[in-house]
């Protein structure tokens, strides 16, 4: 089986285009070419191609398909477009009429599979066409194991729908067609194996589709290798069984940067702000690029906040220790200079300017979506959303209904009197209490809700359309899942525990009474921890023992963390195309994610781009797709369950959800 190469899946996608489409063309060409991409090859492209990669491979231009070109008749011109008739006819019509011909010659590369109309429109460049490729790429690589299928309305609500309301057959063909075309990528040859929740039509239907679309391609057998051990194992998730978690605030930095900041791009990887320790100035002209070739970004992205703002001081102050003209900034002060002086330190030392671009960066984020997070009266919010979702406040304590909507009421009603604008927040903790409540709030928490939160028309019908969604799918799935999963594996480590308590007494020939007694107590409290374990969250490495702590983790990671260790239900996750317990490792033996791509790389990958592959993988691939869309937090914790079971997970779906999209699909 085909692994992607060091840097991961957004490496691979990166070396296929420098391969196939750049050095290729260029081995037939001669002099410099000219790049035309439409709008979908450039949300594509644009994340993984930087522009020395492409001055590397002769590409003097890149221009917009849809706009209107001057010719270079004594140029290549390299298309990369979309499989429609739209962009194929765009592409034909530049070599159609009496005029010269717009340049030297073409080579046409389309992301899918062309029709057999779209075949027929390029047969008129035939002369001029020297290359036809299907590359199958229509999907964003956007971390090295991270992807969105671009269909970022996959999460539709339509009026009067019933269960299955964010069913929408074509965007899920679409969504089906493009997972495939991702795995064909990956190279899973040897079968494939997708798990889904049972009862859930739409998720069902989407993993059968996946399968004929990868038997028609070739990508796969489509029957999981004829009980061989698949190549990739798929877990399908309907969004529409877990609305909550992209409610719900978190506290990771690049959670954070997302929620709060204007992230631009198709890979939600470039951040314009100002500098916060400099008020009125605008944004900067140039985008802060989040990106795996960033080391710092890497390491820290899935950091609590406050840890992230720890290790750059602590950098920072380290930098400037180290330069003798930082001394009068820290004279008097004791070395206990602010984020933002910090920031302005760095950028007065010109010698240290490259080493340190980075990390000056970095701090300029932090404080900017810490700035807006205290702005907005976040922290108390998450709080309360984490009530909402655990059912337990942050003493430990059950919280009582009554008492969790006073405190949702008075925190509403608080920012309705806020002349501050941004309305999103306060609607974010609204529909968290509907999604919390299962959809069926009585009428009079609705009308106190309402009555704190005074949404306009628009806001009001999100939040009773969020409600049908929640009640037509029995409450939040996928956290019961995860739930009930976690008290299953409290009660197995019990049992566990207790036959080798057992074994110890034979073996001694008993015990004595207050030692029984003692584990009696112990066994009775993993029990009643299991209700609580389905939310544990690992934490922070850091050791943020004082830092406000993660009480909710996506119900997904543990549903991850099964399919990964061979423990998800069958029953409640059945399989298709294989047999359930084909994802179980022990199946497979250990493979090095540096070694197993047969796509190697031209130029050595960056030390980001070694770090996040440094580790081997065994088992079989695991890909976790959610329709409708996954969420950062959802993407931070399959990375974490990634690192503690040595298993590649990769994690997307339709799309990578900013909360505000969420709640902006239920309004029509």
């Amino acid at each position: 089986m085909n692994r992607p190469a060091a840097g991961g899946l957004r490496e691979l996608v990166r070396h296929i285009v420098q391969r196939d489409v750049l050095r290729a063309s260029a081995a037939k060409s001669r002099g410099w070419m000219v790049l035309v991409l439409d709008a979908a090859a450039a949300r594509v492209l644009t994340p993984v191609l930087g522009l020395y990669d492409l001055v590397e491979e002769r590409v003097t231009l890149v221009e917009s398909l849809e706009k209107k070109r001057q010719p270079f008749p004594d140029m290549t011109a390299v298309y990369v477009v979309a499989a429609t008739s739209e962009s194929v006819a765009r592409v034909a019509a530049d070599w159609r009429g009496p005029t010269a011909d717009p340049y030297a010659d073409a080579h046409v590369f389309t992301l899918d599979a062309l029709g057999d109309g779209e075949m027929g429109a390029l047969r008129e460049m035939a002369r001029k066409l020297r290359a036809l490729v299907e590359l199958r790429l229509d999907f964003l690589a956007l971390e090295a194991r991270a992807f969105s299928l671009d269909e970022p309305r996959a999460f539709r609500v339509a009026p009067g729908a019933a269960r299955g309301a964010a069913l929408d057959a074509p965007r899920d063909a679409a969504c089906a067609r493009k997972l495939a075309n991702l795995l064909a990528t990956l190279g899973a040859g040897a079968g494939v194996v997708v798990r889904h929740r049972a009862g859930n039509a739409r998720a069902r239907a989407c993993g059968a589709r996946l399968l004929d679309e990868l038997a028609r391609g070739g990508g796969g057998d489509g029957g999981g290798g004829g009980g061989a051990a698949p190549g990739v194992v798929v877990l399908l998730v309907d969004r529409a069984d877990d609305v909550l978690t992209p409610l719900v605030h978190e506290y990771s930095y690049q959670a954070l940067v997302q929620d709060v900041l204007p992230v631009e791009g198709a890979a939600r990887d470039r951040v314009r702000v100002a500098d916060a320790a400099a008020p009125g100035a605008p944004p900067p002209d140039d985008a802060y690029v989040l990106s795996d070739r960033d080391a710092l970004w890497v390491e820290l992205r899935h950091a609590h906040v406050a840890a992230v703002v720890r290790r750059l001081r602590a950098r920072t102050r380290a930098v400037l220790a180290s330069h003798r003209g930082a001394a009068d900034l820290r004279r008097g002060r004791g070395g206990d200079l602010s984020l933002g002086e910090m920031a302005a330190a760095l950028r007065r030392l010109p010698e240290f300017r490259a080493a340190t671009a980075r990390l000056d960066a970095h701090m300029t984020l932090a404080r900017a979506a810490l700035a807006e997070f205290q702005r907005h009266r976040l922290l108390e919010q998450s709080q309360l959303e984490q009530t909402l979702a655990t059912g337990v406040d942050a003493d430990g304590a059950e919280a009582r209904p009554r008492d969790v909507l006073k405190a949702v009421s008075r925190h509403l009603a608080a920012g309705a009197d806020d002349d501050r604008g941004d309305r999103s927040h306060a609607l974010r903790l609204a529909a968290a209490y509907v999604a919390a409540a299962g959809g069926r709030v009585a009428e009079a928490e609705r009308t106190r809700l309402f009555d704190a939160l005074r949404p306009d028309a628009r806001d009001a019908r999100r939040l009773r359309r969020l409600a049908r969604v929640v009640a037509d799918a029995g409450g939040l799935p996928t956290r019961d899942d995860a739930a009930a999963l976690a008290a299953r594996r409290a009660r197995t480590a019990a049992a566990e525990a207790a036959r080798t308590a057992a074994r110890r007494r034979r073996s001694r020939g008993g015990a004595p009474t207050r030692r029984l007694a003692s584990l009696r107590a112990a066994l009775s409290a993993a029990l009643s921890a299991a209700g609580r374990a389905a939310n544990d969250d690992d934490g922070d490495d850091d050791g943020d023992g004082g830092d406000v702590e993660h009480r909710y983790a996506p119900p997904l990671k543990a549903l991850v963390a099964a399919l990964c260790d061979g423990d998800l239900d069958a029953d409640l996750y059945p399989a298709l195309g294989g047999a359930p317990d084909a994802a179980t490792p022990a199946k497979r033996a250990a493979v090095s994610a540096r070694k197993a791509s047969s796509r190697r790389l031209a130029r050595a990958p960056s030390a980001a781009a070694g770090a996040a592959a440094a580790a081997p993988f065994s088992g079989p691939r695991v890909v976790v797709a959610v329709l409708g869309g996954a969420t950062y937090s959802e993407l931070r914790a399959a990375y974490e369950v990634s690192r503690d079971t040595h298993r590649e997970v990769i994690m997307g779906g339709s799309a990578l959800l900013a909360p505000g999209g969420f709640l902006a699909s239920l309004a029509d």
